[in-house]
């Protein structure tokens, strides 16, 4: 993948630890767009427009809440699976 450009940068605390999430912007490098899972057991590719309908940590939806109150709207590749 290569990276466009940075989203932004938040910071969530949880009960004994805290995380920094940076958020990039990224373009697939390759025309398989399917990852390489190491933590998690499956994925979906998503439309933006459907992102509240699914579940994330509290980390991950500031970084949704960010993207979506900034306006931020990610082109669809041609030819990527939702």
């Amino acid at each position: 993948m290569e990276v466009t450009s940075k989203i932004t940068t938040t910071t969530h605390h949880y009960t004994r630890y805290k995380v920094t999430l940076h958020c990039f912007l990224v373009t697939l490098a390759q025309k398989d767009p399917d990852p390489v899972l190491h933590a998690a057991q499956n994925f979906h590719w998503i439309p933006f427009s459907a992102i509240d309908d699914f579940a994330f940590p509290a980390g991950h939806r500031k970084l949704i809440n960010h993207m979506q109150e900034s306006g931020f709207v990610p082109e669809q590749p041609s030819g990527k699976p939702d």
